[in-house]
């Protein structure tokens, strides 16, 4: 998901910077460092709860199996 959207933020970065500021009716936005950042955290942040809490689900569960 990351590489997805660094890799999107850098298409777009490259079309500005040939002047293209929309595709047809659609206007490409502009990603800021900030935003790009907060992406990233938000996504790592996430992730890491989630296998933490599957973690913690998962050992209950096989300690009530045993």
């Amino acid at each position: 998901m990351i590489l997805g959207f660094i890799g999107v933020k850098l298409i777009i970065e490259a079309l500005h910077g040939s002047h293209i500021d929309g595709v047809g009716s659609f206007h490409l936005p502009e990603i800021g460092t900030v935003t790009s950042l907060l992406f990233i955290v938000a996504t790592l942040t996430i992730t890491t709860v989630l296998s933490l809490l599957k973690t913690t689900r998962d050992s209950r569960r096989a300690a009530e199996s045993e």
